[in-house]
This record gives C-alpha cells, sequence and structure tokens, in this order.
C-alpha cells in the first residue's frame, strides 16, 4: 500500500526505530520447525514481489485473515466518527482501501480483501525489501524471528503461527511497526491528522482525494 509519503514514513521511521537496536548477529535455529519458517517467509516474499496475491494468502495466518476482515467492515461501514477511535494505521488503510476498491468492497470477503490488498502492494512488506529473518525462537504452535535489516540483526521481532500444522507468516507484525512508525509523524509534521491522511491516500493511489473517503459506501449494518 505504501508509496511516495507513506512509504518514505515507513522507511524513515524504521531506521528511525532501529537505531541503538542493533545487536550481532548470531547464529538461527535450525532445526525442521526454523526451516519451515524461513521457507514460508521466503515463498510469501517471493509471492509479494510477484504480485501474487492468492499465493500470499496461502502462507498467512487465520489471525491476519480475520484482522483483514475487521478491516474490509471498516471500510464498508465505518463512519469518520467511528473510524477516529481506531488506530493510525487502521485508518489509513480503510481510507486507501475505499479509495483503491470502490465498489469492488461490495463483493469482497476477508480472504479475496486481503489477496487483493496482497496484489496491490497494501501491505508493509512489499516495501521493507531489506528485512529479513535472523534466530528463530519456537514456542508450541508460535514463534518469532528476530528481524534483520540489511543483514544486521535487530531487536525487532516478526511473528509466525503454526495452522493445521504448517507454519505461516503473521502479517499483522508489519502494521504493528508501521504503527510504531508514523504514530504522532502528524503531529511532528504539523498537520492535522485527518489531513495527512488524506494526502497519505492521496500519495498511495496516485491522485488527490478529497473528505468524502470519510463517508463508508453504505450505512452501518
Amino acid at each position: 500500500m505504501m508509496r511516495g509519503t507513506v512509504k518514505r514514513a515507513f522507511q524513515l521511521g524504521l531506521a528511525a526505530l532501529l537505531c541503538g537496536q542493533l545487536v550481532a548477529c548470531g547464529s538461527a535455529e535450525d532445526g525442521p520447525d526454523a526451516r519451515a519458517i524461513r521457507d514460508v517467509y521466503a515463498r510469501y516474499r517471493a509471492a509479494i514481489e510477484a504480485k501474487d496475491g492468492e499465493a500470499a494468502l496461502d502462507l498467512v495466518a487465520p489471525e491476519s485473515v480475520t484482522y483483514f476482515g475487521e478491516l474490509l467492515d471498516a471500510a464498508r461501514h465505518a463512519d469518520r466518527a467511528t473510524l477516529t477511535k481506531r488506530r493510525l494505521t487502521d485508518r489509513l488503510v480503510v481510507l486507501s482501501a475505499r479509495a483503491l476498491f470502490g465498489d469492488e468492497l461490495a463483493r469482497f470477503d476477508a480472504r479475496t480483501f486481503l489477496a487483493a490488498s496482497l496484489t496491490r502492494g497494501m501491505t508493509a512488506i512489499s516495501d521493507a525489501p531489506r528485512i529479513g529473518l535472523g534466530a528463530i525462537t519456537v514456542q508450541g504452535d508460535g514463534a518469532h524471528a528476530m528481524m534483520m535489516l540489511d543483514g544486521e540483526t535487530t531487536h525487532l521481532r516478526l511473528y509466525f503461527r503454526r495452522s493445521d500444522g504448517a507454519w505461516r507468516f503473521d502479517i499483522r507484525t508489519l502494521y504493528d511497526l508501521l504503527e510504531d512508525n508514523i504514530d504522532g509523524l502528524p503531529t511532528q509534521l504539523e498537520r492535522p491528522v485527518d489531513a495527512w491522511l488524506l494526502d497519505a491516500v492521496s500519495a498511495n493511489v496516485g491522485h488527490p482525494v478529497d473528505d468524502t473517503l470519510w463517508t463508508p459506501p453504505s450505512p452501518a449494518p
């Protein structure tokens, strides 16, 4: 999703977030679960680079699909007052989805919305090719990998879940990192939050948008 303003915000915010957090690289776990997680992540990255949303969807944790289902519902029905209660990243995704997909929102379910979003670049990973996996820790059906930036291990973590016997990437991790990076950015730029959001969405979709994006396509059920 992130092009222009938002892409730069993510990259600059990520760099700031990582400042002082780099640690010496260590050897990663090398068990079968760790190898499976590395394989899943590599295939996910390849699918994103190929803009193959269906292939990427098969590698995403069910919790991530649920999250996108919530965002889809907000994109269809949430008015400005309701959106303001959500975090900045969610508002950015919802408004961008309205601008990008328009009437298509009515036809999506959670999975097709996520697949379309992956294809259209609406996830942080599509604009973070420098991110890789460091050491992996597995705890039952959950695991985390230390995030690497340009080959250097950081203190940040990417999360994975085991579902139906297979490891899948929890892309909510990336939205949590994005929120850390852009929260407070409108204030730093001395822009009202709502105005900054419309600026960011305009950069995403490649044309100006206006206040009509705050009006949901259909009333709340």
